[in-house]
């Protein structure tokens, strides 16, 4: 027991605290006088102040039910999988929309590009061809005849990647 250390106490201390008991506690920690409780808090002899009809015992009580765990989930399965399919699907949802955004962006400004080369009279022959960038790399490019002697490749969203103007053409194939 703790206060057994040796050096802590002396003998005549721990003998005087092994005979403080519950009753002795209770009375000096509350306003309870001493003639009020009985000599064993939990044990009801005849004579005691506070009177009970009989000892308490197990037998007298109601009997225990086993404690279940609440299962928040019983009765929401169905809530529970809704709401993780639509945690899984908005961000999809999203991304689609998104994608379909620029794609709709995209088509918009190749249709304007056209138009406008259309309405200043640029309008050129396009050749769609791959341009090889490496020996293992290649990308889809358009490559544009100018009206001004001039050859470009364009991007797929038809912004002009390279122009080089042909100074006096005599003659070139394709």
């Amino acid at each position: 027991i703790w206060f057994e250390n040796p050096g802590v106490f002396t003998k005549d201390e721990v003998e005087q605290i092994k005979k403080v008991t519950l009753k002795d506690i209770v009375i000096s920690t509350t306003d309870i006088p001493e003639g009020s409780i009985q000599n064993s808090l939990f044990i009801w002899s005849e004579g005691d102040p506070c009177p009970q009809p009989m000892q308490l015992t197990g037998d007298a009580l109601e009997p225990c039910l086993m404690l279940h765990g609440h299962d928040s989930f019983h009765g929401n399965e169905v809530a529970y999988i809704y709401s993780c399919l639509i945690l899984v699907f908005i961000p999809i949802a999203c991304a689609g929309a998104g994608y379909g955004v620029i794609k709709l962006h995209n088509s918009r400004k190749r249709r304007i590009i056209l138009q406008q080369e259309v309405i200043v009279g640029k309008h050129c022959e396009n050749l769609e061809v791959k341009e090889w960038l490496h020996h293992n790399h290649k990308r889809c490019v358009k490559v544009k005849i100018g009206t001004d002697n001039s050859l470009s490749t364009l991007n797929r969203k038809g912004e002009v990647l390279r122009k080089i103007f042909l100074e006096h053409p005599l003659h070139f194939d394709i």
